[in-house]
């Protein structure tokens, strides 16, 4: 659209990878895995002793294989 100067300040238009500074690096990912699975198997446990159904361990286990943060 011409004359429309929004679209040098939009979100969209601004780099958004590669991601910040130490986030991308071998250490983070190996810290980041090793959270998932103390995650989950905090959550295995809690199902293991019948605290939470088979049902939201799964959708617990599927919705902490997701973060990408810890």
């Amino acid at each position: 659209m011409k004359g429309w100067s929004g679209y040098q300040n939009s979100p969209i238009n601004k780099k958004i990878w590669p991601p910040t500074k130490g986030d991308n690096t071998l250490e983070y990912q190996e810290e980041l895995r090793e959270a998932n699975e103390r995650a989950i198997a905090k959550q295995k446990a809690l199902y293991d002793s019948g605290k939470i159904t088979k049902e939201q361990f799964e959708s617990d286990k599927k919705e902490i294989s997701k973060y990408v943060d810890y």
